[in-house]
């Protein structure tokens, strides 16, 4: 419980249902879109990105399933941002980048 300064009444703070952890703030998404030209795209816009920006970021490239995507190690390379392959599952969180897999569907919903 957490006081108030300004007249002494307590309130609770605010949890998620998951073991009384706290809830995140929300934050901003971005989805970025690329086909196989857009590498050197994002090799120019990723490096002019604060790595704090508070931002998430989901990068979407066409690229035939049957191709195994160096994308995340390429794009890693040109920033300090974490980034990291999309997986099933994975929570989204604030200054990181996450790429899609080929041949994958992405859908992403509140938890």
């Amino acid at each position: 419980m957490a006081k108030s300064a300004r007249n002494g009444n307590t309130r609770k703070a605010k949890t998620s249902s998951r073991e009384g952890a706290q809830q995140p703030a929300p934050f901003p998404l971005i989805g970025i879109g690329a086909s196989a030209g857009g590498i050197a795209a994002l090799q120019k816009f990723f490096p002019e990105v604060p790595s704090d920006s508070g931002f998430a970021y989901v990068v979407i490239q066409h690229l035939d399933a049957e191709h195994e995507s160096v994308l995340a190690s390429i794009i890693q390379r040109s920033t300090a941002i974490e980034t990291q392959t999309a997986a099933e599952g994975m929570e989204i969180e604030p200054d990181k980048i996450y790429v899609t897999p080929p041949g994958v569907s992405v859908t992403m919903g509140d938890q």
